[in-house]
């Protein structure tokens, strides 16, 4: 008797350890399907959750088509955190726009060209003594409302940005006195309203 409630209580055990590996094979199962490949019979790579291959055909990808109306209507406003990253093409703009968390960034234009911002005046030299002096900075292409930003790079320790908040682009350093008897230089970088960069040099006499 006690024999045979060890055999059916081993072949409980091993009902149970089958069940077990069952969900787990199938729980392997759903992780495999979490990686995607389109296009092509072969496993997709480790690093890409969604691969589109042209494997067994020639084509690309079509991003969603959207006037700027039809974009205002996703309503980010309520969930902006969320929404980072999300990728449109705007059929106005003739442009690939992502959004930021705070706006809509131009990824690329249909002439191809890569944003430039131009400054007015390209450079600025001040004298030794304590000075400021004034530049602005402007992107044409760039269409996408909002601010231009400033960041002083190098120089912050004896040159300081001032800069109104503003499309305008215009923004001034003001250098305290120079008593070091060499010349300072200061790299301020700026961003367009779009998410272009550039860089804007500035320096100061002995």
């Amino acid at each position: 008797m006690e024999m045979k409630r060890n055999r059916i209580k081993k072949k409980r055990i091993n009902s149970k350890r089958l069940i077990f590996a069952f969900i787990c094979m199938a729980f392997s199962g759903c992780l495999l399907q979490a990686q995607v490949l389109i296009g092509s019979t072969q496993p997709p790579k480790d690093f890409s959750v969604l691969e589109i291959s042209t494997d067994d055909a020639t084509g690309g990808l079509r991003l969603p088509q959207l006037s700027t109306a039809q974009r205002a209507t996703l309503n980010l406003g309520v969930s902006p955190q969320l929404a980072k990253g999300l990728v449109i093409y705007n059929v106005e703009k003739d442009s690939v726009q992502f959004w930021n968390n705070a706006k809509w960034v131009n990824l690329n234009s249909s002439s191809g060209a890569q944003p430039v911002i131009l400054f007015s005046p390209p450079t600025l030299n001040v004298t030794a003594s304590a000075g400021a002096g004034n530049s602005t900075a402007q992107n044409a292409s760039c269409t996408t409302g909002g601010n231009y930003m400033y960041t002083i790079v190098s120089g912050g320790s004896y040159c300081s940005l001032q800069a109104a908040l503003s499309p305008s682009g215009q923004f001034q350093l003001n250098f305290s006195t120079n008593n070091s008897g060499k010349k300072r230089a200061v790299l301020v970088q700026v961003t367009d309203p779009c998410g272009g960069s550039a860089y804007f040099a500035a320096t100061q006499l002995p």
